[in-house]
C-alpha cells in the first residue's frame, strides 16, 4: 500500500486530489454546485504546474539532485513531458465549456502562475518570497476560485476566516518542507526562505503561524460553528508532528507524504 502511495506522491497526484477535495469543501461551505469540468481543469492545471516545476529542477547538477522525486522525473522525463502536453490540450478544451466568469478569473490566475514560473526557470530570479509565500497564495487562490466565481451571495466573516486559515496551513506546510530541504537546496544552489534567513527564524515563524491557526480556528468555530474551521485545525496536527519530530528517521523519510496528504482531509466534509 505504501509503495502505491509513494508512486501517487511521485506523480504529484496527492497534490492534485488535495486541491480538488479542498475546492469541493469550499464549494460545500458556500453552498454552490461547481461543474465537474472546473475540478478537472483545476486538477489538470495543478498537475501541469507541479510536474513542469519538477522536470525543470532535473536540469540541475546530477551529483546533487539525487532525491526520489528528482530521480523519478529525470528517469521518465520524456513520458511526463508528453503527459504535460496532453493535459495542456485537455485544459484548453475545457476552457470552452466552463462558466465565463470562472474562465476570466482563471485566466488572471494563470497569468500570475506563468509569471512565477518564468521568473524561476527562465529569468532565474531568486528572491525571498518565491518558493513559500507566492506558492501558498497561488495554491489558495486556485482552490477557492471555482466556488468563489459562481457564488452570488454575500460573504460571511466565517468564509474569510476559512480562507485565511487555509492559506496559513498551506504556508506552514511549505515552510516545513523548506526546513527539511535546506541542506539539499544549499547543495543544489536553490533559494528558499530558510537558506536566506536560517532555520531558527523560520521555526519561530512556523510556531507563530501555528498559534494563529489555532486561535482563529477555535474561536471561529466557537462563534460561527462552521466545521471547515475545525477540519483546518485538524490538518495542522500531522504538520505539527513532522515539525516537532523532524530529527526522527520516520519523519525525515515520510515528511513529504504526510505534508501533502493533509490536504486530503477536507474529504470528511463531502
Amino acid at each position: 500500500m505504501f509503495k502505491v502511495y509513494k508512486l501517487f506522491n511521485l506523480l504529484n497526484l496527492d497534490v492534485v486530489f488535495g486541491a480538488i477535495i479542498s475546492s469541493m469543501a469550499f464549494a460545500v461551505f458556500l453552498g454552490v454546485n461547481v461543474e465537474a469540468s472546473v475540478y478537472v481543469l483545476l486538477g489538470s492545471t495543478v498537475w501541469i504546474i507541479y510536474t513542469f516545476d519538477r522536470l525543470m529542477d532535473t536540469k540541475g547538477d546530477e551529483q546533487v539532485l539525487q532525491s526520489d522525486r528528482h530521480s523519478f522525473h529525470k528517469k521518465y522525463f520524456q513520458r511526463l513531458g508528453w503527459l504535460i502536453v496532453i493535459c495542456t490540450l485537455v485544459s484548453i478544451a475545457l476552457l470552452f465549456i466552463i462558466d465565463s466568469k470562472t474562465l476570466l478569473w482563471g485566466v488572471v490566475l494563470s497569468g500570475g502562475v506563468f509569471g512565477y514560473l518564468c521568473t524561476i526557470h527562465l529569468i532565474k530570479i531568486k528572491w525571498l518570497l518565491h518558493k513559500e509565500l507566492v506558492v501558498a497564495i497561488i495554491y489558495t487562490a486556485g482552490v477557492i476560485i471555482g466556488p468563489l466565481s459562481i457564488f452570488e451571495g454575500s460573504f460571511s466573516s466565517s468564509f474569510f476566516l476559512c480562507v485565511a486559515v487555509f492559506f496559513l496551513v498551506a504556508l506552514k506546510n511549505l515552510l516545513i518542507f523548506s526546513l527539511y530541504d535546506m541542506s539539499f537546496d544549499k547543495k543544489a544552489g536553490l533559494s528558499s526562505v530558510v537558506t536566506i534567513l536560517g532555520t531558527q527564524p523560520i521555526k519561530i515563524v512556523i510556531a507563530m503561524i501555528s498559534i494563529l491557526i489555532s486561535c482563529i480556528s477555535i474561536l471561529g468555530y466557537i462563534y460561527f460553528g462552521d466545521p471547515l474551521l475545525l477540519i483546518l485545525l485538524f490538518m495542522t496536527i500531522p504538520l505539527f508532528i513532522i515539525f516537532k519530530f523532524s530529527e526522527t528517521r520516520f519523519c525525515q523519510m515520510n515528511f513529504r507524504y504526510i505534508g501533502d496528504a493533509v490536504f486530503l482531509m477536507p474529504v470528511i466534509l463531502l
